[in-house]
C-alpha cells in the first residue's frame, strides 16, 4: 500500500463510521439486539406507570432545572400514596 492511501482512509474514517452507523442494516441489527436482551431478561413494559412518572416531574426536567421535592403526593389511582424522597 502507498502511504497516501492510508492518509485518505484516516481522513475518511469518521465519515465512513457515520455512514455505517446510520445504515438500515445497523438499525435492524440494533433492534434485534434490543429484542433479544428484553427476551433474555423477561422484560415487561408497563406504559401506565409512565403516568405516575409524569405526575412527579414537569417540563423543567428537560432543561436540567427540575428539583426533587421532599414529599410527593400522587393523584388519581395512586392518590393513597405519599412518597418521601430521601436525598
Amino acid at each position: 500500500m502507498i502511504k497516501g492511501e492510508w492518509d485518505n482512509f484516516d481522513r475518511m474514517k469518521p465519515d465512513l463510521e457515520n455512514m455505517v452507523a446510520k445504515s438500515d442494516r445497523n438499525i435492524y441489527s440494533r433492534k434485534a439486539m434490543i429484542q433479544r436482551i428484553k427476551k433474555q431478561n423477561n422484560f415487561k413494559e408497563f406504559p401506565g406507570n409512565l403516568n405516575v412518572f409524569y405526575t412527579l416531574v414537569d417540563s423543567t426536567i428537560f432543561s436540567k432545572e427540575w428539583v426533587v421535592p421532599d414529599m410527593i403526593t400522587l393523584t388519581g389511582y395512586y392518590s393513597h400514596l405519599t412518597i418521601k424522597i430521601i436525598h
